[in-house]
């Protein structure tokens, strides 16, 4: 029986280290599975990261490119051939041509009746929900959200001062539904026994209001992959403390503005870009700015 014991002892030994070494090894295979699936992972990332860096380079690129690359990326869809067609008159040598024929050219944005866009004119903030709204949800949706109010028995597309009879109500009020817009947080005005924010649809747009509806609309229909992207540069925006001292940690454009900076989504203006967040922003800045925003 001794005897037995004695040989059982180093076996046992030995079992154990074989048993722990294939242990071993099999989490080191697992492990090294995770790391090729995390390099893959990463690999994909940058892949797809440099084809936006690669769009938002500011290279020179033909105005049927942006077209096609803005329908492509943001789902959008030209809602009548004849606007391929469409041209607007004052253009002609403008920093943004491009940028604003590619959205003539898709019906997002329209000339006036006299054939001008009046590039250097401010946007109002019922025009720029019309564009953005337009651009990235149907008429259907649209429609649908018009309904939704008009079940509730509201005059009123979500705020007090647009009311539903309005042309613009249907934006506002798929804005609204969508979380991509609001109204002044600092304000309230009463209209019929309403208390809300008010929109105040006719007050021109500043730089920070259009960035922040565009990314909210982007981030709202964009695919899984862009909307982490641009939503992780947001979060670390948001948190970021420490860059671009000019903007004060307290001021609402900041995190918006950051993440713009950090992957370019906002390109117009570098070195002036923290000092035009609350200035008005023209018909061509916003064409600009919403092409860099829907491309993306």
């Amino acid at each position: 029986m001794n005897h037995h014991r004695r040989f059982l002892i180093p076996f046992a030994f030995v079992f154990i280290i074989l048993v722990s070494y294939g242990y071993i090894r099999w989490q080191t295979n697992a492990e090294i599975l995770q790391s090729q699936l995390l390099f893959e992972k990463v690999n994909e990332n940058i892949d797809l990261l440099q084809e936006i860096k690669e769009t938002l380079s500011g290279k020179e690129i033909s105005t049927q490119n942006l077209l096609s690359d803005i329908t492509k990326k943001s789902n959008l869809e030209i809602h009548n051939s004849a606007c391929e067609e469409r041209s607007v008159t004052d253009i002609q040598g403008h920093s943004f041509q491009q940028d604003i024929n590619a959205l003539v050219k898709n019906c997002i944005v329209t000339g006036y009746q006299d054939g001008t866009f009046r590039p250097n004119n401010e946007i109002n903030r019922a025009e720029l929900a019309k564009i953005v709204m337009g651009s990235f949800f149907s008429s259907e949706e649209l429609q649908s959200a018009m309904n939704y109010f008009q079940e509730q028995g509201s005059a009123y597309a979500g705020l007090p001062d647009v009311s539903l009879d309005q042309w613009y109500a249907p934006y506002i009020a798929l804005g609204i539904l969508e979380e991509i817009i609001k109204g002044y947080l600092g304000e309230y005005i009463i209209v019929n026994g309403i208390k809300d924010h008010p929109f105040k649809p006719g007050n021109p747009v500043t730089f920070g209001e259009a960035f922040k509806i565009l990314l909210n609309a982007k981030i709202a229909v964009t695919d899984p992959d862009t909307r982490e992207i641009i939503e992780n540069e947001f979060f670390y925006a948001t948190n970021d403390t420490t860059n671009y001292p000019s903007i004060p940690l307290d001021d609402w454009t900041r995190p918006y503005l950051l993440a713009g900076m950090s992957e370019n989504l906002a390109y117009m203006f570098p070195s002036a870009f923290a000092q035009l967040r609350h200035t008005s922003i023209t018909r061509a800045q916003f064409a600009h700015l919403a092409v860099n925003v829907m491309s993306y």
